[in-house]
């Protein structure tokens, strides 16, 4: 819009200005010009094409391609969920953030939203985006998540949650809209900090923290 505004305002101007000068005044008169070097309009068109024909065009290059919409399976579910203690956390934890990228390439949202507590605020933000996104005909492609470390803590008397930090790399991810418009973002390294709750039917994660964290960490 403001580019658009620019060149109104650009437009505008010079019409301004061609309507202001001195008193017009009659053209000087001028023999008639020699028609053996006179172009005609045809020869201009002529001389233009050749121009045009010379000039190289600007070929996309394959970095500028979009990927393709993917097709892929939700990651495995891994058994130690059945465990309703320390290691059951470990890996419902591990196997929720694995989920993320799959969520965004597809849409489905299916095991995502099982895991989640209705109160996740973390949980509701990332189901919100990725809905909106995929309505708009929208996908993401890449972001798989490395664990690189895992860490918990049991549930103390009177708490029900365990916590479970897990230290990550995220690799780079491009988003593609339904225009076909890309973006691209790098990815990096990561802590997140989940509550999770062992219920009858399964893992449920209550909160999640993201926190930033230095390559070496």
């Amino acid at each position: 819009m403001r580019t658009a505004r620019s060149t109104a305002a650009v437009v505008a101007g010079a019409l301004l200005l061609a309507g202001c000068g001195s008193e017009a005044q009659p053209p000087p008169t001028e023999p008639p010009p020699d028609p053996a070097t006179t172009s005609t309009p045809a020869d201009e068109a002529g001389d233009q094409a050749s121009d045009t024909a010379d000039e190289p065009t600007e070929a996309s290059s394959p970095d500028d391609a979009v990927p393709d919409r993917p097709v892929m399976d939700p990651p495995p579910r891994p058994e130690a969920m059945d465990d309703d203690g320390t290691a059951g956390a470990e890996a419902a934890a591990e196997y929720f953030i694995s989920l993320y990228p799959y969520v965004y390439a597809t849409g489905d949202l299916t095991e995502w939203r099982e895991l989640s507590d209705p109160e996740c605020v973390f949980c509701t933000s990332v189901i919100e985006n990725v809905e909106e996104l995929h309505d708009e005909g929208g996908y993401q492609v890449g972001g798989e998540i490395s664990v690189r470390g895992v860490s918990s803590r049991s549930r103390e008397p009177g708490n029900q949650y365990f916590r479970v930090d897990l230290r990550i790399s995220e690799a780079p991810s491009t988003r593609v809209a339904s225009s076909g418009k890309s973006s691209r973002e790098n990815g990096g390294n990561g802590r997140l900090i989940f509550a999770l709750a062992p219920e009858a039917d399964g893992w449920r994660v209550r909160e999640g923290q993201v926190e930033d964290v230095d390559a070496n960490e």
